[in-house]
Parts: structure tokens; C-alpha cells; sequence
């Protein structure tokens, strides 16, 4: 992770924290993420020199207010002031770590051949019994089920794990 990211994260980790929001913060920074995702040419427009920081602001505003608190509000604008707004993803991300530590969310990869819908992550996430946040990634070796990751701990559930273990046995007994 770029440290410069890193910084900016934990100055916005440690404002939600002294203010109480973690939860609100993380919310709403996932939201801006997903809105910025959604937006072709975004990374494009921050990065470009021709477009003024006050232009940048204006965007945000116009997107965002009424929408976010006003201190991630403020924290987009000074990432727009200080020319790290194109850095959002990193930000963001390692920001919305941040906010799981804080809370106590474990976070995981939920792998599977085909892309799971948000319904299923959920089950999955109740199934596991912790306080997990699963990420989904497609995994075309897994060839059906799903593999869980976290820390320190794997579920495998996967059609090729199985295969794997029926092969193992076969071996043994011949």
C-alpha cells in the first residue's frame, strides 16, 4: 500500500474515531467509492491540470452534499487541495480496513467460479458465524461451489475440492 495512502486513511480512520462515526464514515466513503467506480473517465478528470481544484470541489458538492457528513465532505476537498483525490482508491480502501479493525470486522475473500449476488455474500457472511466482510473473486479453477479465505482460516466448499479429495482417496486405496 502506498504510505502517502496510507496517511490520508488513517487521518480520516482517526477523525471517524474521535468523533464516533467509524460505522457512518465507512458507510458513506464505500458509497463514494462506489460512485466513483460507476463514473467513466473519473481518475481522468481529478488527474487532469486543465480542470481547476475549485471545479474538482464543485463536482463533489454537486454530487455529494446533503448526501455525506460534512467532514468527509471536507476530507474529499482537501484530498482535491492537496492533488491526491486520483489516489482515491488506494484511500478509500485502505481506509475501509481501517474502519473493519475498528469495529471489529473480519474481513475475507469469498471465492467462486461464477459471480455471487449480494444476497448470497450475505448468507455466506451469516454461515461463517464471525463478524466477517466477504469480497468476492471469481475463480474459474473452482469450477462450481465457493472457497472461503480469511486470516487464518479456509472453507472450501468448491466442486475442485472435492474432486481433489475423492482423487487423494482413490490413490490411497490403490
Amino acid at each position: 500500500m502506498n504510505e502517502i495512502a496510507s496517511n490520508y486513511a488513517e487521518a480520516l480512520a482517526s477523525l471517524a474515531k474521535e468523533k464516533n462515526s467509524v460505522e457512518v464514515f465507512k458507510k458513506e466513503i464505500d458509497a463514494v467509492y462506489e460512485a466513483f467506480n460507476n463514473v467513466d473517465n473519473l481518475k481522468v478528470f481529478f488527474k487532469s491540470v486543465k480542470i481547476s481544484k475549485e471545479e474538482k470541489k464543485k463536482l463533489l458538492e454537486d454530487s455529494f452534499k446533503g448526501k455525506i457528513n460534512p467532514l468527509v465532505m471536507n476530507f474529499l476537498k482537501v484530498l482535491v487541495d492537496k492533488g491526491r483525490i486520483e489516489m482515491y482508491e488506494d484511500i478509500f480502501k485502505e481506509f475501509h480496513t481501517l474502519a473493519n479493525k475498528e469495529l471489529g470486522i473480519n474481513e475475507g475473500v469469498v471465492e467462486s467460479a461464477r459471480p455471487l449476488s449480494k444476497e448470497q455474500i450475505t448468507k455466506l457472511e451469516k454461515a461463517v458465524g464471525l463478524n466477517v466482510e466477504l469480497k468476492p473473486r471469481i475463480n474459474t479453477n473452482l469450477i462450481s461451489g465457493f472457497r472461503i479465505v480469511m486470516e487464518n482460516r479456509i472453507i472450501d466448499n468448491s466442486m475442485r475440492e472435492k474432486i481433489d479429495n475423492l482423487s487423494s482417496l482413490l490413490k490411497e486405496r490403490s
